[in-house]
């Protein structure tokens, strides 16, 4: 399960503080140097226990880890005909494959979805904002 240790760098090194293995290892209690093994694939194994101290230190759903590479995104959407253009460009970024995990745990949570619809429209109105002159 080589993509446990590809995923858990992607979303380590992709978060906006940048953290160091050392920073994630010392939460989840386990040494840097297994950290390291993981991450290069050098060590597969990791329990299901500690997949999930990794999801709740990065506040996604412990799914993200085993999602199956077998399948491009490409390749769901085109498997799913009737996708706006819009919503199509948002899955292809890998960005927003995260933002859907999150989105997912948070109404697996219990957070109303009047919530996250409004987080939805203040996130459309700052990239709105962005996107003028």
């Amino acid at each position: 399960m080589r993509f446990i240790g590809e995923r858990l760098r992607q979303i380590r090194i992709s978060s906006d503080s940048k953290l160091s293995q050392d920073q994630v290892a010392k939460y989840v209690g386990i040494s840097p140097g297994y950290m390291s093994e993981l991450e290069s694939g050098k060590k597969d194994n990791p329990t299901p226990e500690l997949v999930e101290k990794f999801a709740e230190y990065f506040h996604i759903h412990p799914t993200y880890f085993y999602l199956d590479y077998a399948y491009t995104m490409k390749q769901i959407i085109e498997g799913m005909p009737g996708l706006p253009e819009e919503l199509k460009e948002f899955l292809q970024d890998e960005d927003s494959i995260k933002w859907l995990v999150l989105t997912e745990k948070a109404k697996s949570d219990g957070v109303p979805l009047e919530v996250l619809d409004k987080l939805v429209d203040a996130a459309r109105e700052i990239q709105n904002s962005k996107a003028r002159p």
